[in-house]
């Protein structure tokens, strides 16, 4: 609709069936609430970021999780054959999320929408708990810190 919205502010789209609406942003938009009066799919992305330290551009996309689906308990291994490890992004379903790693608190995530993360080893596997329901991601870091075994 072409209007410009600050941090916080609201507003209503309406939707026919099969019609679609793309908001962007300069910026990060981890954190925004959707609410919906029906099912609907919704996809996050960017169309050329770097994850970590990298020269590189990646497109990244990624359909949602409703925040019902979070969960409090995951097991995450890194992605095979790179040995620069990954990138975690935990989003908070609530306020006040303490994140663990192994039992170890690595932080707490202070209110809902807000986000921790945490460098995965490329030989590390994991168990990460949280206080309330989260919702994971995993990066493959960006091509410059790639093996140079690796293909593109």
């Amino acid at each position: 609709n072409g209007q410009t919205y600050g941090s916080g502010q609201s507003f209503t789209v309406t939707l026919q069936r099969f019609e679609v609406y793309q908001a962007q942003s300069p910026g990060d938009l981890t954190g925004t609430r959707i609410q919906t009066s029906a099912r609907a799919a919704v996809f996050s992305g960017n169309v050329r970021t770097r994850v970590d330290l990298s020269a590189s551009r990646d497109h990244l996309v990624q359909q949602m999780l409703p925040t019902p689906s979070y969960g409090s308990t995951f097991h995450i291994v890194p992605f095979p054959e790179r040995t620069v490890g990954d990138k975690v992004r935990v989003v908070a379903g609530t306020a006040n999320t303490e994140i663990r790693i192994n039992n170890g608190v690595i932080g707490t995530i202070s209110q809902a929408g807000g986000f921790i993360e945490y460098n995965l080893d490329s030989n590390s596997r994991v168990q990460l708990t949280a206080t309330n329901p989260v919702m994971v991601l995993q990066f493959v870091k960006s091509q410059d810190g790639r093996d140079s075994l690796e293909e593109g």
